[in-house]
């Protein structure tokens, strides 16, 4: 039995984090039920279920894949960047309630959304991710010239030869970096 402490807490909306604007530019141009006005649309942070499920569907489209001669790394990183994003959306007023306008966004998502609209989205819910992660602490002085090195050294090159999904997101990280810096 819920406290009534409890019940007044989940009466009180959880506003996200992050809100982005989706335009006419974002939808795909066959998807004909797109609202005619600019629409908010809030981003979570994904749940450890949330994260197992998106998990087992990269996997289990990385295993369809092979069977059907396709790339399997990139059917799994497909279904990867579908999946997160059609989880990560919610309402702009409450992480807790779903978006209006998606009702089944792991269905939706595909067919509403541009391919670099997804990628967009994806790259936001990333930056949100190390924005709010206790993980990711400040980097010392000492460590950013570390990482300068590393850089001139090879060091993402190296990365990209074993493993070019993590490779791709350093990549991600250092352009979120370099645009929180000022860069161009």
């Amino acid at each position: 039995m819920q406290s009534a402490f409890d019940k007044a807490i989940e009466s009180v909306p959880t506003p996200p984090r992050k809100v982005v604007i989706i335009d006419d530019t974002h939808w795909a141009s066959k998807f004909e039920d797109r609202p005619v006005n600019p629409i908010q649309v809030g981003l979570r942070l994904l749940s450890i279920e949330d994260q197992e499920v998106i998990r087992q569907l990269a996997m289990k489209a990385a295993t369809d894949a092979i069977s059907n001669e396709l790339d399997s790394q990139i059917a799994a990183q497909n279904m990867l960047l579908v999946t997160t994003v059609a989880r990560s959306i919610c309402s702009p007023r409450d992480t807790r309630r779903p978006h209006d306008f998606f009702s089944c966004p792991d269905d939706l998502i595909p067919i509403a959304f541009t391919e670099q609209t997804v990628k967009w989205l994806f790259d936001e819910i990333e930056k949100l991710t190390v924005e709010m992660s206790p993980i990711f602490s400040e980097s010392t002085d000492e460590e950013i010239v570390d990482t300068c090195d590393m850089l001139l050294n090879g060091a993402l090159d190296e990365l990209a030869d074993r493993d070019p999904t993590k490779a791709s997101r350093v990549r991600r990280y250092l352009d979120f970096v370099r645009t929180e810096l000022g860069g161009d």
